[in-house]
């Protein structure tokens, strides 16, 4: 006959000492914890810690808020009334927990090596297994809350679907190691945190919270209204068209907001400051407003579509770069208000891409191009096409590259090169530098640049590939000296300018 256990209407402790023992708390906060065997235990009334043993045992905490520990075997675990803390530690077995009613809680502890969970619903049971370090299956049922932590090493949860089940709420908890949230599936809001080490958390389509901890960290809410913490390291937010308007804190390092446009919408961005921090908003074919502290990078990639970008004043909001890759389309960013560094890449297209004050690198791609630097040290190359590059003030460093481009340096001491095609070139004030290589006058196309205001009184000078040997001859027309180059017998036509020696080559 089985021993039995009885306790009293205060707070008792009853320890089982032989297996196969049955235990009943009665009233009273009581503490009952069985030996090896299959056992069984009622907490009673009471807030109760049952904690079973080795064995198959059948624990059921009755009224309170009780904890239940099955321990190794297959047990079966049931809160019942109250709110109920289920506790799996590493090396216990295959456990039901029914949790009742109120709002209960399964707490698991992985193992110090990486775990690899996965949490879905089983019918209306929410199944939550390991596939190594020792296999394991938990089904839960009237449970409301999941807490799966992970050990010190690269630790994996995936949530599946988990509809029809009591499930609520999912947190997990990586530790160190570079741990993986994947909530792709999910349908329960979820809860990430990664902890020491370089993770990667992925949220549902619901309202998610990420914390990455300390490492460089790549977070990506999805929809939902979520919320993002960096923390320490140099962190990624993902965000793309049709994700909802997350609130993004960067933490210390240097973080970066990349947003994805749609890949044939036309989509509008524009970043504000609010304060010390920035207001995103974008439109398309989804819209959002990101409210984002403590980021210093935002990138835009555009996609396909003619997609629209404004940068206003964000001084004092501690970011530092923009960076917008427009992608397909004719497209158009406009920064003039901001002085901060442009990085900027129109694709393909007929883009018009305006900088601020800062010091701008802007690419126009493929397409007829409008590249304006405004104010900075800015470098601007119109690549394909026949594209209109003005550095504007500062001293820049402007290309035309393919195409019969018109080059304008404007104010600054420019760096001017017309690269193949017949290219309009101009200096604008300051002393500035035409230049040509070796690969443009050997190209196979005879090709003639036009300098509009060249100045040796200003410091203007023409850089060719070799100065002596460059030139084969020169000649006056229409009150503009051209200069013939070797090679393909390209050209370079001076306005105002009567004799070569009036040109400084170097």
């Amino acid at each position: 006959m089985a021993t039995t256990r009885i306790g009293t209407n205060a707070a008792d402790t009853l320890i089982g000492t032989v297996a196969d023992e049955i235990f009943l708390g009665l009233n009273g906060d009581d503490s009952i914890v069985a030996s090896d065997g299959n056992d069984t235990g009622y907490g009673g009334n009471g807030n109760d810690t049952l904690l079973g043993g080795a064995g198959a045992d059948s624990l059921s905490g009755q009224n309170g808020d009780d904890v239940l520990i099955g321990g190794a075997g297959d047990d079966t675990l049931l809160g019942q009334e109250g709110n109920d803390l289920f506790i799996w530690n590493n090396g216990d077995g295959n456990d039901y927990v029914y949790g009742g009613g109120e709002i209960d809680e399964v707490s698991v502890t992985g193992a110090a090596a990486g775990d690899e969970f996965t949490l879905a619903a089983g019918g209306t049971d929410a199944v939550l297994a390991r596939s190594n370090l020792g296999a394991f299956t938990l089904n839960l049922y009237a449970v409301e809350t999941a807490v799966i932590a992970g050990g010190s090493n690269d630790d994996r949860l995936t949530v599946g679907p988990l509809d029809y089940t009591s499930l609520t709420q999912v947190i997990f908890d990586g530790g160190d190691g570079n741990d993986t949230l994947d909530g792709i599936a999910a349908t329960r809001a979820l809860t990430g945190l990664g902890g020491a080490g370089n993770d990667s958390l992925t949220g549902s389509e619901l309202a998610d919270s990420l914390s990455g901890g300390d490492g460089n960290d790549t977070l990506t809410g999805r929809h939902g209204v979520d919320t993002m913490h960096g923390d320490g390291g140099d962190d990624l937010f993902a965000w793309a068209i049709g994700d909802g308007g997350d609130q993004i804190d960067g933490g210390n390092g240097t973080d970066t907001l990349a947003i994805a446009g749609g890949t044939a919408s036309d989509d509008m961005v524009s970043i504000a400051a609010s304060g010390s921090s920035l207001l995103i908003d974008v439109s398309g074919s989804g819209s959002g407003t990101l409210d984002l502290a403590a980021v210093e990078i935002v990138a835009f990639d555009g996609g396909g579509g003619d997609d629209l970008m404004t940068v206003g004043d964000l001084a004092g909001t501690g970011l530092t770069t923009v960076s917008f890759n427009a992608g397909d389309g004719n497209d158009i960013l406009d920064a003039t208000a901001t002085g901060l560094a442009l990085m900027t890449d129109g694709g393909l297209g007929d883009d018009t891409l305006i900088g601020g004050s800062g010091d701008d690198s802007m690419l126009g791609g493929n397409g007829y191009d409008v590249l304006l630097g405004l104010d900075g040290n800015d470098t601007i190359a119109g690549q394909d096409g026949d594209d209109d590059v003005d550095g504007q003030d500062g001293n820049d460093v402007l290309y035309g590259n393919s195409g019969d481009d018109t080059v304008s340096g404007s104010a600054g001491n420019d760096t001017v090169i017309g690269g193949t095609g017949e290219d309009l070139l101009t200096g604008g004030t300051g002393a500035d530098v035409f230049c040509y290589n070796a690969a443009q006058l050997t190209n196979g196309i005879a090709e003639g640049d036009l300098i509009v205001d060249y100045s040796a009184a200003e410091g203007d000078k023409v850089k060719l590939p070799s100065a002596a040997a460059s030139i084969t001859s020169s000649f006056v027309l229409n009150g503009n000296l051209i200069v013939v180059l070797a090679g393909d017998g390209d050209t370079i036509e001076f306005v105002n300018v009567s004799h070569l020696a009036d040109v400084i080559f170097v």
